[in-house]
């Protein structure tokens, strides 16, 4: 009878002790899947938007533009991106050192308003480039569709061997300083999302900030071969 009670104590011990060596071994799961998680930066998904894209919102015959020509890349989805920002950066990706000169320009698609074009004499280096609204005194009024043009011209006529052009479409609301490029990217507002990713110094020179969320981004919205989205 006493040898039963010593065995059945004996066995409650050995089954505590695995329980509590079971518990341990998914806490120290826990804490590694924490840990990792943590470490790695959260991935940046380009959704389109329900509305879809501005091209689909614009005349058929102004519809069938090219975001891309050869070594000119503009950084903007197929069919163009939205934004709640009154003056976006545009950012485009030359691939090839360029002896010619740039014009990059934003319009109204229609009704009346003023645009802004900037105009860079070569040569230029390969890199990315940015016609940065917050420089200009333009800003993009809500509910309305802008065409943006980047071409490069050559020769003493200023021939044009390349023509990428996209749109822009601004909608209401604003933004908040701090705002998540994730959750920016998930609403379908490319170029505020993608504004996380840009900065222009005071020579208008632009750097991305490379990495998985700038990859993740461009790669998402169809865009492939840019520096730092390896």
């Amino acid at each position: 009878m006493g040898q039963n009670r010593q065995y059945a104590m004996m066995s409650r011990g050995v089954a505590a002790l695995l329980s509590l060596a079971v518990l341990c071994a998914s806490a120290a799961r826990g804490e590694q899947a924490t840990g990792s998680t943590d470490a790695a930066p959260g991935e940046v998904v380009f959704v389109p938007p329900d509305a879809g894209a501005p091209a689909d919102r614009v005349g058929a015959g102004t519809r069938d533009l090219a975001r891309d020509h050869g070594a000119l890349v503009l950084l903007a989805p197929e069919g163009g991106g939205l934004t709640r920002s009154a003056q976006p950066a545009l950012v485009w990706y030359l691939s090839e050192n360029f002896k010619g000169s740039v014009q990059a320009q934003i319009v109204p698609v229609e009704g009346t308003g003023t645009g802004v074009a900037r105009m860079s004499e070569g040569p230029l280096r390969k890199g990315y480039y940015a016609l940065d609204l917050a420089r200009s005194q333009m800003t993009l009024e809500p509910g309305k569709i802008y065409e943006w043009k980047v071409l490069l011209l050559t020769g003493p006529d200023g021939d044009v061997i390349a023509d990428a052009r996209t749109y822009v479409e601004r909608q209401p609301g604003g933004l908040q300083t701090g705002d998540d490029p994730a959750a920016l990217a998930a609403a379908g507002l490319w170029f505020d999302a993608l504004g996380a990713f840009v900065r222009i110094g005071l020579s208008g020179r632009v750097r991305i900030e490379p990495g998985p969320g700038f990859a993740g981004l461009v790669s998402s919205a169809g865009i492939t071969g840019l520096p730092g989205a390896e």
